[in-house]
């Protein structure tokens, strides 16, 4: 039940009464509260006894009996309308802040648990969040930390490009299983695809010290790589070689090439060098990288190609372990952008993960899996975390891993390990779009929404044409107060796979722009969705909620619960259900999800 008291309600450093009440004047005549004559009065009331000194008299008696009319005999433990229109005025006030009154002096708002208001200036909270937000990661150079570039393709052949990615990634995958070496990502490491670029400059942007590249030629029915591994800071060259092999050995040449760059790094920094890997038949290994290429596109197109690829390659190679780990990945992304249901996916990926495990106990791609599933989907979240550690044990440097644990912890608060998953991504994926889409939704999460939208923006500049970053920038300019932006965005980020996702915010974005008909548009295509194809049931609360139809929110809610839908793990700090959050079903739900 709510408190009939203030808790901590006398704000040292509250606004002249003056403010307060023009602030007050503002909010009661804004569009927003012109058709609620009750949540006006209720408004007015509480802020007139606060202004007076009379906080005692804010009660649930007393506002029953002087804002609502009830007789003496009114009882709040039957009667609750003084709770429910409470939470009416939370969401009128929230709603009105993310449109009207995104950029008013005075913030006014009541504290869950409480029926008197509190008022800030907008400066103070803007300054506590300078104080508290995640500052971005340095970059500083710090020995040993490698970085892989692509290799030149000088064969005369564009269809060799994948091959020459394929060897730089197998030697960024060999050296990320070290403990001690810091290796840069791929895909920040490939966005430095010119071998005519200073490697001083590449070394700034990398924050590394070792820079390993190369390139690849034909000789008749010989091929010929040239392999180098040079010091930024010196300009000399710690290892080079030239591999001259059959055609035929193709695939045999690049692990060998791995392992040999893998063990001239270690041996400098005097650690114990590694021996070779299994080989799968070079079209299964084929099928592999390529489908690791398009699932690092971070799309859902790129994902349902990978799909295809790992399916072939485990056609080809069934004894392959990362194929099947790399497959149940995949199979996530398309949970998570929210056009394939877990109900039908999930089983298959963990299945896919014990295969996996079965095969080479020592995969880390495959923990990381199990790690998602039992998180995401089974709330089970001590678990999940043992998973994560026993996968980023085996592979120190994988990126995914420590991005998706970070996502978990943050759900469940524990907000100091998140930023420490958070911080380590940034090191080892400086330049991708990835990193930093991860870091602003963590921010967002975090309800700083400034510095999120700079993060999504920055993800932007590295990947443009990924239109998940658009979709959460939109989320982030809804709850800055800039609906309108927020509905360009999100539009932007539609396409016909992930529209049954999505236009729920959309529906929300209309709705805080004053738009109830584009929004009750977006509800209709969102039921469309639903009955022609695919719709999460996310995105029904999403739009149910902030349109003021709590009833149906929490119905969509409760089947979301029971189908563990991936956007459960967002019920805890995800503003969108804000609305919900001091209903009793929504508590209930939140229970479910282990995450009260």
């Amino acid at each position: 039940m709510l408190l009939d008291h203030a808790q901590g309600s006398a704000h040292p450093s509250r606004p002249p009464d003056s403010e307060i009440r023009a602030q007050l004047d503002r909010i009661v005549a804004s569009k927003i509260f012109a058709a609620s004559e009750r949540l006006r009065r209720f408004l007015i009331w509480t802020v007139e006894q606060v202004l007076l000194g009379d906080i005692h008299h804010i009660k649930q008696y007393t506002i029953g009996r002087e804002v609502f009319d009830r007789r003496a005999d009114f009882d709040p433990r039957t009667d609750s309308i003084v709770r429910t229109e409470a939470q009416r005025l939370r969401r009128k006030l929230s709603q009105y802040y993310r449109a009207n009154g995104s950029s008013d002096p005075i913030l006014l708002s009541f504290e869950t648990g409480s029926y008197v208001p509190v008022f800030r200036k907008r400066e103070e909270t803007n300054t506590a969040k300078r104080k508290t937000r995640l500052e971005p990661v340095s970059i500083t150079k710090r020995r040993p930390a490698v970085a892989v570039l692509p290799f030149s393709n000088l064969t005369g052949f564009a269809d060799q490009d994948y091959f020459c990615r394929g060897i730089a990634e197998s030697i960024q995958e060999r050296l990320a299983n070290s403990h001690t070496l810091r290796v840069i990502s791929s895909l920040s490491a490939f966005r430095f695809g010119d071998q005519e670029q200073d490697r001083a400059t590449i070394g700034r942007e990398l924050g590394v010290n070792t820079i390993v590249e190369g390139s690849v030629q034909l000789v008749g029915s010989r091929i010929r790589v040239h392999a180098k591994a040079g010091d930024v800071i010196s300009g000399t060259y710690i290892w080079a070689r030239v591999f001259d092999r059959e055609m035929r050995d193709l695939f045999s040449i690049q692990d060998e090439i791995a392992q040999a760059v893998t063990n001239a790094l270690l041996e400098q920094e005097g650690l114990a060098t590694v021996g070779p890997t299994a080989i799968p038949v070079a079209d299964a290994y084929r099928l592999y990288l390529r489908g690791r290429y398009e699932w690092n596109k971070v799309t859902v197109e790129g994902c349902e190609h990978a799909v295809r690829c790992f399916l072939r390659a485990i056609s080809v190679a069934p004894e392959y372990a990362p194929s099947y780990a790399a497959l149940a990945e995949a199979y996530h992304w398309l949970i998570f952008f929210g056009v394939r249901s877990p109900s039908t996916l999930v089983p298959i990926t963990r299945r896919l993960a014990l295969q996996a495990l079965r095969l080479d106990r020592n995969c880390p791609e495959a923990y990381i899996v199990l790690a998602v599933v039992t998180a995401a989907f089974e709330w089970e979240w001590e678990d999940a975390e043992a998973f994560f550690r026993r996968g980023l044990d085996l592979r120190p440097n994988y990126v995914p891993g420590y991005l998706q644990r970070a996502f978990c912890r943050t759900e469940r608060g524990a907000l100091d390990e998140s930023r420490r998953d958070i911080d380590k991504t940034l090191e080892l994926d400086p330049l991708s779009a990835r990193a930093h889409r991860g870091i602003g939704f963590h921010l967002y999460l975090l309800r700083d929404f400034a510095n999120a939208i700079a993060s999504f923006d920055r993800a932007l500049e590295l990947g443009p044409d990924i239109e998940n970053t658009h979709y959460f920038r939109g989320l982030a300019l809804l709850q800055a107060g800039r609906p309108r932006d927020a509905v360009a965005a999100i539009t932007q980020s539609l396409t016909p796979a992930t529209e049954g996702a999505r236009l729920g915010a959309l529906a929300a974005a209309y709705a805080a722009a004053g738009s109830r008909p584009k929004a009750e548009e977006m509800l209709r295509r969102l039921h469309h969705c639903f009955r022609s194809g695919f719709a999460s049931p996310i995105a029904f609360v999403h739009a149910y909620a902030n349109t003021d139809q709590t009833s149906k929110a929490l119905d969509w809610l409760e089947r979301a619960a029971d189908q563990r839908y991936t956007g459960m793990v967002q019920i805890k700090l995800d503003p969108l259900f804000d609305p919900l959050r001091e209903e009793s079903r929504f508590q209930a739900v939140l229970k479910r999800t282990k995450l009260a």
